[in-house]
This record gives structure tokens, sequence and C-alpha cells, in this order.
């Protein structure tokens, strides 16, 4: 029953954020609008309500004399087209898995518009059908849509750079929906994607104290929001506290045990702890969860290589290429890796790839012309090594 009246107090605040849209959000999950019961006073008001739109429709439905009225047609037809459209999406007939959502009122919002208009036209007394009708001739009216059309016009205009981007947008609804889990959390997120990539130190703290107060009142709210202890664990490694990171990461694979972004910054951090068998422990369970994601076969081939297990690294560098064959680095390093076992003609194999693929890659003509040189091909060393003098002459020091 519960549900049931938590969906008509709903039904409220859908008719408020028609007449009255001040406050929005693209959100109002959980917690933002708990759940109710018959005995709070919203739920009654709302029943009461839309009991009496009920009533009303169905009054005209027996009286086809009354639907003869021009009026009265406009809102039967306005009230009725209202509610077999929010019924779709009430939650009263059918569950479907969202509380309250502003998009929902779209299609319903004609049925409103209707009896907004045939209201304002009766209490105006204006004859809009007549043929010399002119809103000059009718000040009220002119003046009654004038206050509604510049009212919603700035609400309209006003809503808009809200969504500039999702930062404004987040940063907007948190002031409106505060106890929304969903829109801390997403706060958070974006949060922490422009900590990563903010090259000031303090800046980027600042940024990440804020990400990690926005994912704890996310899980605050939620305790078993999976991706707000994924935000939260990601933001502490960003700022370099990993074991902090570590053991909230930790937490978010144990709620679910398929989530491969866990893993993977997990794999990551354990990277950067130099705890090489536990990074290569999680990458490998995300890269069996995202057969195709190149950055996790790149950094595992990286802890691979910190262990010593260069051929699984040099494996897990070519896996990475498989999928993203423009990675240089990936070449670079295959290169690297070979000519430090020995495999020369594997290593120039991979190099020769590299400057195919980046004919500007210094670092790569260099090397190239640097192993032919040792091997005595100096016909082939000076091909490459000029080519590393011209695209860098500072160069011509170190060979």
């Amino acid at each position: 029953m519960d549900k049931k009246a938590s969906a008509i107090e709903a039904l409220g605040r859908y008719f408020l954020l028609l007449v009255f849209p001040i406050s929005m959000s693209h959100d109002y999950s959980y917690n933002q609008i708990p759940v109710t019961n018959w005995t709070d006073i919203y739920t009654i008001l709302s029943a009461i309500f839309y009991l009496g739109l009920l009533v009303f429709l169905i009054k005209l439905f027996f009286k086809p004399k009354l639907l003869d009225n021009e009026f009265y047609g406009q809102l039967g037809f306005g009230i009725g087209f209202f509610f077999v459209t929010v019924s779709i999406v009430s939650n009263v007939f059918l569950l479907i898995g969202a509380n309250l959502a502003e998009r929902f009122m779209f299609t319903p919002s004609f049925g409103y518009c209707i009896v907004l208009a045939a209201v304002i036209v009766k209490f105006t007394k204006a004859d809009i059908i007549e043929k010399n009708f002119s809103l000059k001739s009718n000040s009220a009216l002119l003046y009654t849509l004038v206050i509604v059309l510049v009212a919603f016009s700035y609400k309209t205009y006003s809503r808009s750079m809200d969504w500039k981007d999702n930062e404004t947008l987040f940063r907007s609804d948190i002031e409106t929906c505060p106890n929304s889990s969903r829109v801390n959390n997403s706060l958070s997120s974006v949060l922490v994607v422009k900590a990563k990539d903010e090259k000031d130190k303090a800046i980027r703290e600042e940024i990440v104290k804020e990400a990690i107060r926005t994912a704890e009142r996310a899980i605050e709210i939620y305790p078993k929001y999976r991706d707000a202890h994924y935000n939260l664990g990601t933001s502490y490694g960003i700022i370099n506290q990993n074991q902090k990171a570590v053991e909230i990461l930790a937490k978010c694979v144990a709620m679910d045990s398929l989530y491969k972004n866990g893993y993977y910054n997990l794999g990551v951090i354990f990277n950067r702890m130099k705890a090489y068998d536990q990074a290569i422990f999680n990458l490998k369970k995300a890269a069996r969860l995202d057969v195709n994601n190149p950055q996790i076969y790149y950094n595992l081939a990286d802890a691979y290589k910190k262990k010593g297990l260069t051929d699984k690294a040099i494996n897990a560098y070519k896996q990475n290429i498989r999928i993203n064959p423009y990675d240089e680095n990936a070449y670079s390093n295959i290169a690297r890796l070979n000519i430090e076992i020995g495999n020369m003609d594997e290593g120039i194999s991979y190099l020769k790839k590299l400057i195919k693929l980046s004919p500007n890659n210094v670092d790569g003509w260099f090397n190239l012309g640097i192993i032919y040189q040792q091997r005595g091909e100096e016909q082939e060393a000076k091909k490459y090594l000029d080519k590393a003098f011209e695209l860098n002459p500072k160069l011509r020091g170190q060979q």
C-alpha cells in the first residue's frame, strides 16, 4: 500500500511541476522522494485533487450535454488526455522503475496546456473564434498571455543554462535534490574525470576533496551504491592514498563480482604500490570481463614487465595492439623488451612498424639507427640516424 501512496504523492508533485516549475532536476531517485503512506498530508491532498478531477471527468461522460459546451468539451478532452497518458508512468497501475521524472510529463503536459488555455479564454471572456477577434480588443487575455509566456519562457531559458555541461547540470540539481544518491554520485563522477585531467596539483586536490565529499554523501544515502564506492576509491587513488583506495575498491567488487572497472582500478593501484601479483590478478579479472579494452592489457603488460615476466609482458602488449593498432607506446615497449632479451630482429621489426605508424616518432628512428650501428651496418644506421637528427638535431651528441 505504501507503494501506491508514494505513487499518488508523486502525481501531486507532477502537477506542481507543471504549474510551478521552479525547482527542477534531471533526477529524483533514491532517497530524494522517500516512501510515504496514506497518513501523509501531501499524499492525502494529491489523492483528493486527482479524485476530484476523476469525478468531474465521469460527470462529463454521463452528461453528454455538458460536452456539447465548448469550454467543458475542452476541459474534458484535456483532463482525459492527461489521465490516460500520465497513467502509463504513474506507478499506480504498473511499476516502471522510476518514481518520478520530469521527462515523463512531456506528453501529459499537452492535456494540461489544453485545460490551461481553455480556462484562460473562459475567464478573460475572449471570443477567439470571432471573425474580427484581436488581442488588442481583450486586454485581460493579452496581459494574461504576456504573464504566462514571459514567466515560462524565462524558466525555460534559465533552466537551459543548467544544461551547459554535465558539471553545471549536476551542481544545479544537487541544490534541488540534495538527498538523491544518484545526483551526488553523478557530480562525483564528473569531478573524478576532471581531477584526472588537471595538471596543477593544488587544484587537483581541491577537486578530489569535492569528489570524495559527494561520493561519501551518495554512500551515506545508499550504503550499497557500487558506483559511489568506485568514485570514492578512485578519488583516493588520484591523490595517492593508495591503501585507502584499495580498501574501498575491494568493497566495490565485493558488491559486484563482475564489475570490470573496479578490478581495473584495483590493478592499476596495486601496480603503483609495487604489489605486482595483486595487480596482475585484478587486471586479468578485468580483461576477462572486458576483452576489448586495450588499456587493461597495457597495464597488465606493465605489471608483468615490472615483475620480470618479459614473455608475458610482450604477449599482453600484443593483445593491446590487436585491439588498438595505433598505440605507439605498445610498439615501442615490445621492441625494447625483445631487444633486452636478445630478440634483435623482432625488436627491429616492431621499431619499423612504429615509424611506419608514426613517421615523426624520433625515438623509433634513433633507436633503429643505434641498433644498426651496434651491428656494424653503417649504411642502414646512417639512414635512420639522419632522419632522427632531421627531426631532432639535439640528438647528434647522443649517438
